[in-house]
């Protein structure tokens, strides 16, 4: 295989750790990869990384493997077992280390943070979450909440690293907000929001824009016509029944003759809207385009609202999103799943008694590793649920996770037989070996050998 740089489809799910000019040149989203067959072609002969490669689905994976067969391409999987799987299918770098037997190569030094809080995260990415945990509270990072006014805290912080960064730092760069669940998440941007307003740096006359949410339905759940209540969007990412790639469709405007494709084809989404003004920062949630069609919207990326008319939102690097775009969010506040894969100086993580239900061991982990200089816990709940909460761990399965035990009871079973059989050609070779030397025994070890490999 000739050498040739390798083609980066960049973190799986879509996000992107550093903007693009900060990137290898030829860093796309994992989805294009797996559906532009002309983009594929740029890594013939060479070699697909694929960073967060923990957030591809089983199936994706397989995709990838058939395209890397086809182009002659050899394929680097690049992530973290402990942090988050796909939402949709999960586990897949621990099935594929424990079970494919490719080769795994691991990076043990971490670059990102320093001191202690290095020994934090290196603790937290070993496993040992209460050890992380109580590192993070040595250093006084850990901040118990009032329960009146509870995020206050969180944005007194919030506004003091904007305060404090450097000359031509995006804010996006500066500090960014974790939250468990997206209820908690705008509850806290709600706040931030009004410190703003109160600043002065979003304006307080604000208009409500429409928004798509994902619903991240497994492609099983999309194909069920009876999940569906009338109320979702469908947009087409390739050829599907009647629909071409890049169309929209309500639910509730399907006519007769329309045909959908198989659900691998497309997305759904629900409605929701926000409220926007001049100043506020807003996050891409789905890859699209300005609407002059000229300009790349990323899936994760952050921009500035100059201003906002009937000819859709303008941000203040002249690009103008569609009035029906709405594939955002506000940027100040995310889950932890969004956020895998990106770097900040400061991360603000809010752990509200609401979201129990949702901290978990990978979620700690991804939230608390995310910052370079300082990562700050705001809770009101007790430190003794808190440190249960926090060593949960996904206990989702694959089907060959689930299958695995039965097999390993099989192996045991094939051994003990193996065993048996070995003890009884010993006593063989003593009762009919010439020169007292176990030949039979020799044979029928190779063939076991050679049946456990195959």
């Amino acid at each position: 295989m000739g050498h040739r740089e390798p083609s980066h489809p960049g973190p799986a799910g879509g996000r992107r750790r550093v903007p693009r000019d900060h990137r290898h040149p030829r860093a796309a989203e994992g989805a294009r990869f797996l559906l532009d067959e002309k983009f594929q072609q740029k890594a013939k002969d060479g070699v697909i990384w694929i960073d967060e490669a923990g957030l591809l689905g089983m199936r994706q994976v397989r995709q990838v493997f058939d395209a890397a067969e086809k182009l002659n391409a050899r394929v680097v999987l690049q992530g973290d077992k402990r942090q988050h799987g796909s939402i949709e299918r999960g586990t897949t770098l621990r099935v594929l280390e424990q079970f494919s037997g490719l080769p795994v190569a691991q990076l043990t030094d971490i670059r990102r943070q320093k001191g202690q809080y290095k020994e934090a995260v290196a603790c937290l990415a070993k496993g040992d979450i209460l050890a992380g945990y109580d590192a993070i509270e040595d250093l006084g990072w850990v901040k118990a909440t009032p329960e009146l006014a509870h995020n206050t805290p969180l944005v007194d912080e919030y506004m003091e690293a904007i305060d404090t960064k450097r000359a031509n730092q995006a804010i996006s760069d500066r500090v960014l907000a974790i939250a468990p669940t997206h209820a908690e998440a705008a509850e806290v941007t709600d706040a931030i929001r009004l410190r703003l307003q109160e600043r002065g740096i979003v304006a307080k006359e604000e208009h409500e824009v429409q928004t798509l949410v994902p619903l991240h339905w497994t492609e099983a759940e999309r194909g069920d016509l009876n999940r569906y209540d009338g109320t979702e969007v469908i947009q087409f990412h390739r050829k599907s029944g009647t629909f071409q790639a890049g169309e929209r469709i309500a639910i509730a405007d399907f006519k007769p003759g329309m045909r959908l494709g198989p659900a691998s084809t497309f997305s759904v989404f629900g409605r929701n809207t926000i409220k926007l003004a001049a100043g506020d920062r807003i996050r891409i949630t789905s890859p699209g385009k300005s609407a002059d069609m000229k300009h790349k919207l990323d899936n994760g990326s952050q921009y500035e609202v100059a201003g906002i008319d009937e000819k859709g939102i303008h941000l203040t690097n002249d690009w103008t999103l569609a009035p029906d775009f709405g594939h955002l969010n506000h940027g100040y506040v995310t889950t932890s799943h969004a956020s895998q894969g990106k770097t900040v100086d400061r991360v603000l993580i809010a752990m509200g008694k609401e979201s129990l239900p949702a901290i978990s061991a990978e979620q700690f982990y991804v939230s608390v590793s995310r910052g370079k200089e300082k990562a700050t816990i705001f809770t009101d709940v007790p430190t003794p649920e808190l440190r249960e909460a926090i060593q949960k761990a996904d206990s989702r399965k694959s089907a060959t996770e689930l299958f695995n035990p039965q097999r390993r009871n099989l192996d045991r079973i094939y051994a003990l037989v193996i065993q048996a059989r070995m003890e009884w050609l010993r006593a063989a070779d003593r009762d009919f070996a010439s020169d007292g030397q176990p030949i039979i025994t020799k044979i029928e070890v190779v063939k076991v050998e050679e049946k456990k490999r195959g």
